[in-house]
C-alpha cells in the first residue's frame, strides 16, 4: 500500500489549498556580547557553567551575564537546569549549550541549508526518485546516531517522542496529536514543498523511515502533506502499541 506521499502530486494552489506548517522562524542574530557568552558557555562543556562562573571568565557583572543567558535560553541556544546538590541551600543553575544548536549563535546546524538542499533535490528528483529516497534513509542513520534510541519494544508513544525531539531540532516544531501521530507547525521548506512537493517531503520521509531502520523499530513511517490546514501529519504504522 502507498503512502499519502506516493500518491500526492503537487499541491493546488488557490483558496482551496490549506496553508499548512508556518515557516521556521529564522534564527535571531547575537550582538557581540551575548555572542561571548555564549561562546563561554560552550567552552564549558558539557558540566556547564554557572552565572557566578561565567561572571568571572567574562569580568562582567552577574546581573549582565543573568540577562545574556535569559535571552540565550529564550532563543533555545542554551538550556538551563539544576546543578547537582552541594551541602545546604538552593543548588546553583548551571547552563548548558542546548541540543541541536551549535554554540556560535549561527543557529541549529541540522536547521542550516536546507535551501540549497532543497534546490539540490529539484534537480534530481525527476529522474532519479529512488536516489532521493535513499539519500534520504542514509540522512536518516546518521540523524539517529545523534539522538538516543528508544528502548527495544517501546511502546508507539516513546518512537513518537523521539522522532518529535529530531524533527524540532530540524525546525518543524512537531507535536503529538489526538490521533496517535505527530503534527508538524513549522517548516524549514514549505515554500519549495509547495512547488516540489514529492522531491522535499519525500527525503523527509526516508530520513525518518532511516532513523527507524536504525533505532530496529519495526513500522513505516508516512508524511502526510498538507494534511491539516495548520499543519503537515507525520504517522508510524506498525509500531508496538
Amino acid at each position: 500500500m502507498s503512502s499519502p506521499l506516493a500518491r500526492a502530486g503537487r499541491p493546488a494552489d488557490g483558496p482551496d489549498m490549506p496553508p499548512g506548517p508556518a515557516p521556521t522562524p529564522e534564527p535571531a542574530a547575537l550582538g557581540a556580547a551575548r555572542r561571548r557568552v555564549l561562546e563561554a558557555v560552550t567552552d564549558a562543556g558539557p558540566a556547564g557553567a554557572t552565572i557566578a562562573g561565567l561572571a568571572r571568565v567574562l569580568g562582567g557583572h552577574a546581573n549582565t551575564v543573568r540577562h545574556h543567558l535569559a535571552a540565550l535560553v529564550a532563543a533555545g541556544l542554551v538550556e538551563e537546569a539544576a546543578a547537582p546538590p552541594a551541602g545546604r541551600g538552593r543548588p546553583a543553575r548551571v547552563f548548558r549549550v542546548a541540543p541541536g544548536a551549535d554554540g556560535t549563535g549561527a543557529g541549529a546546524p541540522e536547521a542550516a541549508g536546507y535551501r540549497e538542499l532543497a534546490a539540490a533535490l529539484v534537480a534530481v528528483a525527476p529522474e532519479h526518485p529512488g536516489l532521493v529516497r535513499e539519500a534520504g534513509r542514509h540522512w536518516g542513520a546518521q540523524v539517529a546516531a545523534r539522538h538516543p534510541a528508544p528502548p527495544a519494544g517501546a511502546p508507539a508513544a516513546s518512537v513518537r517522542q523521539g522522532l518529535a525531539g529530531i524533527l524540532d531540532a530540524q525546525g518543524f516544531a512537531a507535536a503529538e496529536d489526538a490521533g496517535g501521530g505527530l503534527e508538524l507547525r513549522t517548516c524549514p521548506l514549505v515554500a519549495e514543498a509547495r512547488e516540489h512537493l514529492r522531491a522535499v517531503c519525500g527525503i523527509h520521509e526516508a530520513m525518518l523511515q532511516g532513523v527507524l531502520d536504525a533505532w530496529n523499530v519495526p513500522g513505516r513511517a508516512e508524511l502526510e502533506p498538507f494534511a491539516l490546514p495548520h499543519a503537515c501529519r507525520v504517522v508510524v504504522r506498525g509500531a508496538t502499541d
